[in-house]
């Protein structure tokens, strides 16, 4: 159903942001994790599109201001 998609939506990018996150600035802290594991989706997606092009993990604002 479309609860189920919408679970599989969010799986997808957690993990697209993960490997952004990865590829851009090293290891990603337990920290960061459970704040990805805890976001939705139209959080993700803005974190995504800020990890695309912030000079380090902490301007992407994962962990607050």
């Amino acid at each position: 159903g479309f609860v189920g998609l919408w679970e599989k939506a969010e799986r997808a990018l957690r993990s697209a942001l993960e490997t952004v996150l990865g590829q851009r600035f090293g290891s990603v802290p337990a920290e960061v994790e459970s704040r990805l594991a805890a976001a939705d989706a139209e959080q993700l997606t803005t974190w995504i599109r800020v990890a695309a092009t912030a000079p380090a993990l902490e301007d992407v604002g994962i962990l607050g201001p």
